[in-house]
């Protein structure tokens, strides 16, 4: 009996004495949610990227985490938390496409919502989005740019005279009037 609570208790202090496990890196979740997507399993695709945003939130990954979650939550109609994770992305305006996308998705959610107020106010920086110089020099001879999203969705912006077009795997996605 001696033995056995001696053992016991060794046991637990080096168990105790031994580093926790590291959180999965930032990088080994964008592989893992890549992995599952491809696989076809989106809601453990979903699970990395908010194990990510939650053990890595100032990673240069979290942008396309919060990206990937935006989208699976607009894929499941849950207007509200979709419209959150966008906006995370607009906190820190740049010129990117992925920033135009994440407001496109912004409005479609305001829109969704009948919030008219939140139309008015991401329409309004949606254009400005698109007006800026160094957007529109994003731009070829063509006129066009193909972004894929972290959720594995293929856009393609498509910029004319008066407007931009943007289709998503393909189909019309959403077309907004250039000032």
């Amino acid at each position: 009996m001696k033995h056995t609570i001696a053992f016991t208790l060794m046991l637990v202090l080096f168990l105790q004495s031994m580093p926790a496990p590291a959180a999965e890196s930032a990088n080994g979740r964008i592989k893992n949610a890549k992995r599952f997507l491809s696989q076809k399993k989106p809601d453990f695709a979903f699970l990395e990227y908010r194990a990510l945003l939650k053990d890595h939130p100032e990673s240069p990954a979290a942008a396309d985490a919060a990206f990937g979650l935006g989208e699976y939550y607009f894929e499941m109609r849950n207007v509200a938390e979709s419209a959150m994770a966008f906006q995370r992305l607009t906190v820190k305006p740049t010129d990117d496409v992925s920033q135009v996308l994440a407001l496109t998705y912004l409005l479609k959610c305001a829109e969704l919502s009948s919030d008219e107020q939140s139309i008015k106010t991401y329409r309004t920086q949606l254009k400005k989005s698109l007006a800026s110089k160094k957007f529109l020099m994003l731009f070829g001879e063509g006129r066009k740019q193909q972004w894929n999203s972290p959720f594995e969705n293929r856009f393609e912006l498509k910029e004319f005279v008066d407007r931009m077009e943007i289709y998503r795997n393909g189909s019309p996605f959403y077309t907004i009037e250039i000032p």
